[in-house]
């Protein structure tokens, strides 16, 4: 986070702040609704396999805007000071659970096999809603590379809520919950 996020509760929009700056603010200030609404991601496939080459987009288009990804739980800590008085910085979380969508689960479970010769370029963008007719500026918040991504230990995606569950209940009665 920027030096100047302290208190996610005390976030001050500046008439002198430039217009990212001001998105940025807002979109930290907003509630879980606000956020679902302005968070996107922009990937972009480098290098892959002709296959995943023919279905993906031949530009750099949205296919990620977060109203059609699962919801998101949003965290939040304030700039503290640890234990041993060193500074911990504000920090915010987005965490997803890509389970609870079929579109997500069947994608993700398509790609698996391929993740280890894909290499992706995302963009994490926070613009406009989809439909919302007044110009808002935007703001990219990050930017991250994804090569060769090593899944082979990775659980197979269940492809309904009934597999799901079956599996949840198997992996706690493993650990004696």
């Amino acid at each position: 986070m920027p030096d100047w996020v302290k208190d996610f509760n005390n976030i001050v929009i500046e008439e002198k702040d430039p217009d990212d700056v001001k998105v940025l603010k807002k979109f930290l200030q907003g509630d879980v609704e606000y956020r679902r609404l302005r968070m996107q991601f922009l990937p972009y496939l480098v290098d892959g396999p002709y296959a995943v080459k023919l279905i993906a987009p031949e530009r750099k288009e949205l296919i990620g805007r977060a109203t059609l990804m699962p919801p998101f739980t949003w965290y939040t800590e304030n700039e503290s000071t640890d234990e041993f008085g060193h500074k911990r910085c504000a920090v915010i979380e987005a965490s997803v659970d890509v389970t609870t969508s079929y579109l997500s689960r069947t994608a993700t479970n398509i790609l698996r096999s391929y993740l280890g010769s894909l290499s992706l370029d995302v963009a994490f963008v926070i613009d406009q809603p989809e439909l919302q007719k007044e110009f808002e500026p935007s703001c990219v918040i990050g930017l991250c590379q994804l090569n060769h991504i090593d899944v082979t230990k990775c659980a197979v995606l269940p492809m309904n809520d009934d597999t799901a569950m079956r599996h949840a209940t198997k992996f706690a009665s493993q650990l004696k919950l």
